[in-house]
This record gives C-alpha cells, structure tokens and sequence, in this order.
C-alpha cells in the first residue's frame, strides 16, 4: 500500500526510514528499519518510539499513514484511523520539542471532505475528523518549530478502493505516491490529488 512504496522512495535517496506497523513487514529493504507495534495501544507504542530514538536517533519527519476498516466495526476504525494517529502525534510532539523541530505529515483521504455512502462510516469519519485535527495543531505545533500537513488523496489503487468507485477516478499507486512525496516537499498545508476527484467532491457539496 501508500506506507509501504513511501517507505521504499526514501530509502532509496538514502534516508534511514522506520516503519512502525502491526503487521511484519513484507521484506527486508536497505535503509529501512521496522518496528512492531499496535498504535492503539499506547503504552506499547511509546516503548516503540523510544526505541526508535534511542536506536536510530531524532525524528526529523513522520508521515502517519495509518488507514483502514473492519467491516460492521464502526468503533474499531475509529480507534486505528482517528486516536492510532492521535497517539503518534501526541508522542511524537514532544520527541521533536526535545529535538528543537520537526515536519509531521498526515495521510487524510478525499473521502474525509465529504460523507460519501459507498464507503465505510468510520474510514470516513475518521479521516474527516484528522482534517480538522490537522487545523487544529497546525498553530499551536508552528510555535514550536514543527510543522503539521494533512494530505487528501482521491482514490488510489490499493486493496481498501471499494470495487464501486469508477476506475476513472482510480489512480494508480506508483503516480500517487510521488504526489505525495511532491506534496511533502511543498510548502503547502493541505494538499489534495487528483484534480478531477477534488472537483468532484467539491461539486457534491452544492
């Protein structure tokens, strides 16, 4: 999915990347070291990230792309799309006070700015309420040199894309991913991709 190729793109420019999942990673790749976690669970993720400081060092950018759905499980969703990223930010924040600065990345989704009933309720709830999360912090984490992006994408070639959407408003993932490693390095604070998915979503809400 999205972490996975991210993942892969840095640690070929030669950044040290940590990925943090509760799955195991699918393969061993130069530059990338992985951690196991469940970020629902607070106390066993901040074991994690001191982990990750005390082994590899400072964080200097974090893209929390946590993203997913149980089916008939609306409070499960929740749980890992909403407060899983609520707990990375909330350890992470002070990880980069102490380091003098930082960049975190949230991966929103376009299903976020409209309630859309093709999907599922909480994958939708959740990525709208970490849009206004990121609006949120935005000021409050700048005064600490540390800045917060919410990225939207549209629709994108992976195994959570609901066999209704129309394949024209699928993107394929190679093409999304560098969208927003583009984004990343932009200075904007919201991004959003595909062009004709924004528009869409935004005449719906007429």
């Amino acid at each position: 999915g999205i972490g996975l190729e991210l993942s892969k793109k840095y640690a070929a420019k030669n950044n040290k990347v940590v990925v943090i999942d509760i799955k195991d990673f699918p393969e061993k790749i130069e530059n990338i070291v992985f951690f196991k976690a469940d970020i629902t669970n607070k106390e066993n993720l901040e074991k994690v990230v001191d982990n990750v400081e005390k082994d590899i060092g400072h964080i200097k950018l974090a893209i929390l792309n946590a993203g997913g759905y149980f089916i008939n499980d609306f409070e499960k969703t929740v749980k890992l799309n909403l407060f899983g990223t609520c707990n990375c930010i909330n350890l992470i924040f002070y990880k980069m006070i102490k380091s003098k600065g930082g960049h975190i990345v949230i991966i929103g989704s376009a299903s976020g700015l409209i309630g859309l009933s093709d999907f599922h309720d909480g994958y939708v709830v959740s990525k709208s309420a970490l849009i206004r999360l990121a609006e949120c912090i935005k000021l409050k984490f700048e005064t600490k040199n540390i800045r917060v992006q919410i990225i939207n994408p549209g629709f994108i070639n992976t195994n959570l894309i609901s066999k209704k959407i129309n394949t024209y408003f699928i993107l394929p993932l190679d093409i999304a991913v560098n969208k927003i490693i583009k984004g990343i390095n932009s200075n904007k604070f919201e991004i959003c991709f595909p062009l004709n998915v924004y528009l869409w979503v935004k005449l719906l809400q007429f």
